[in-house]
């Protein structure tokens, strides 16, 4: 199954301007490995507007959080 996954906003309240590309890389690179090793189960919609992620526990660390974030979407993904 191809995938083809574009995340036009990442709204990030409570964290420091400065960390946005850590966290955004952390993210894309977390999501990346999650999809090549676990794909969705089912195939998803053509177009989503919104992926219900659930919540994660908040972490100093920008990596943390833009890993965790990822963990979200992929299981939000199904």
């Amino acid at each position: 199954m191809r995938l083809e996954l574009e995340i036009g906003e990442l709204t990030l309240l409570g964290f420091r301007p400065q960390d946005r590309h850590r966290i955004g890389d952390a993210l894309r690179d977390e999501l990346v490995r999650l999809l090549e090793a676990r794909p969705p189960t089912a195939a998803p919609p053509a177009s989503t507007e919104r992926i219900d992620g659930g919540s994660f526990a908040a972490s100093p660390h920008p990596d943390v959080v833009g890993r965790r974030i990822a963990r979200a979407v992929h299981g939000g993904l199904g």
